[in-house]
């Protein structure tokens, strides 16, 4: 049953030139829908035959992992169905509701959360555990293609020549360091805390806290440095309406500043977990929402260059991502350091050749690679299907993206088109840079390979995204002279 839904006319002086109707399908999109389905189905097989032995060696049931992904596929396969049948217009009346949610949760983790590895990123809700950034991610590309389709008018426009000395500058430099000074007066203590390990002046090997000094004066000061960051902020904003930013710099004022509060807001709670992956793959969705919805290149250029600098310093920071780094240069000769499993990854990927060892037959599953079934799942199937079957699943995700973006274009409004493509780079981005881990192309991040890494939250709340696409695809453009 097809019906219009909405008609949209482009008139060019007097003469009307084209118009467009958006008509409900009969269905979702076929070919998305399959390619859905040929990535779980790789996945569960996966998952199957790289989790048997340590599942037994673990639990003593080969089976424990596949059983559990097995339900967890059901029931996203369920959660995909029932949203792909809600209307999207509905999802974005939620959009802010959703948005916050995930900040709080983002918020919570950080007192609430479970710890492992070093790294507080886990809320446990029973047996299940929710990693709030999965569902941040979802939140963070709704609330950009919300805010771009609202404002895409004064997005696109210029701003006025000589506008980033007189108004850009100066607002942003007093925002910036007021926003900094508080952030080290409300938030200092905590994070030189997790920088060091310990608040006490001698750590517990023995050696000198290098961050002592910095840890009593962020709490000698607290007060001094949350007024004085506050004022600074206060003045900056001053400076901005004072000087009419909005009309006078409108690309900055509309098209970066809330982005890059959002980012920084985002990236200040991650870094406190520390979730250094979950933080560059948000980064960059937004950044691509940005690019597609008409950011002045100029000023994202300067805040890409900014950011890039920002996030190697906080890679270097934090001990849970510096020995990372130390461990990809060479992980051979760091195996007791963190080396051992990028190590296994290579043995394994090495030993697959082109057409792999067959299934099952793989040797780094059995307790060489820890739990192969979750990150690092890519090497085990480089090793047990070859060259060809690493290139079949790359194909898969490839084609994937491809499809997201003939649906975002055929989508019936901006909103609806940049959530697909949002949610669609989302999904090729985490492929990409899980690969990149698992070949050491980039240091391990910790990032799961969607459709195919076990677990539970997350991969209902990826299906739930799948729902959304393919909810949006029952929509089609049709062009009539």
């Amino acid at each position: 049953m097809t019906g219009d839904i909405a008609n949209e006319k482009y008139s060019n002086g007097k003469a009307s030139v084209k118009k467009k109707d958006y008509r409900l399908r009969r269905g979702v999109d076929k070919p998305f829908l399959t390619v859905i389905i040929l990535l779980l189905c790789a996945g569960i097989v996966m998952v199957a035959t790289a989790s048997y032995v340590y599942a037994g060696w673990k639990f003593g049931d080969n089976l424990h992992f596949i059983k559990r992904h097995l339900l967890f596929v059901a029931l996203g396969v369920i959660i995909m169905w029932g949203v792909s049948k809600v209307p999207y217009e509905l999802i974005r009346k939620w959009t802010p509701v959703i948005f916050i949610f995930s900040f709080l949760l983002l918020l919570v983790v950080l007192f609430m959360g479970s710890d492992a590895n070093g790294a507080k990123r886990w809320i446990y809700i029973g047996p299940v555990s929710v990693q709030p950034s999965e569902i941040m991610k979802f939140a963070a590309i709704i609330m950009c293609a919300d805010y771009i389709d609202r404002f895409h008018n004064q997005i696109t426009l210029k701003g006025q020549p000589g506008s980033f000395l007189r108004i850009v500058l100066p607002s942003m430099a007093a925002m910036i360091s007021g926003a900094g000074l508080f952030t080290l007066g409300a938030f200092g203590k905590m994070l030189f805390e997790k920088l060091a390990g310990s608040s006490e002046p001698i750590l517990e090997d023995g050696t000198e806290n290098s961050y002592y000094g910095f840890i009593t004066f962020c709490e000698n000061y607290k007060i001094l440095l949350v007024i004085t960051g506050l004022l600074l902020v206060a003045f900056g904003v001053y400076h901005a309406v004072k000087r009419n930013m909005p009309s006078e710099a409108p690309d900055f004022f509309f098209g970066i500043l809330p982005f890059g509060i959002m980012i920084v807001g985002i990236a200040a709670l991650l870094a406190l977990e520390p979730h250094m992956s979950g933080m560059i793959i948000i980064t960059l969705i937004i950044v691509i929402l940005m690019t597609i919805g008409g950011s002045s290149s100029r000023y994202m250029l300067g805040a890409v260059a900014a950011g890039g600098v920002g996030m190697f310093g906080l890679l270097n920071m934090f001990s849970h991502s510096k020995g990372r780094l130390d461990v990809w240069k060479d992980p051979f000769s760091n195996l007791r350091e963190g080396g051992w499993q990028p190590a296994q990854s290579l043995y394994a990927i090495g030993n697959g050749g082109v057409w792999g060892v067959g299934i099952g037959q793989s040797m780094q599953k059995h307790l060489y690679l820890p739990e192969p079934m979750n990150d690092y799942i890519f090497a085990i199937l480089c090793e047990e299907f070859g060259f060809i079957g690493a290139m079949s699943v790359i194909m898969l995700f490839v084609f994937f993206v491809y499809r997201g973006i003939i649906i975002a274009f055929r989508a019936p409004d901006r909103f609806s088109s940049l959530v697909v493509l949002g949610i669609s780079a989302q999904v090729g981005l985490q492929a990409l840079l899980n690969m990149m881990v698992v070949t050491n192309t980039i240091p391990s991040t910790g990032i799961a390979l969607p459709f195919f890494s076990y677990g539970g939250s997350a991969l209902m709340i990826l299906l739930a995204e799948m729902g959304v696409i393919l909810s949006i695809s029952r929509y089609s453009i049709i062009e009539k002279k």
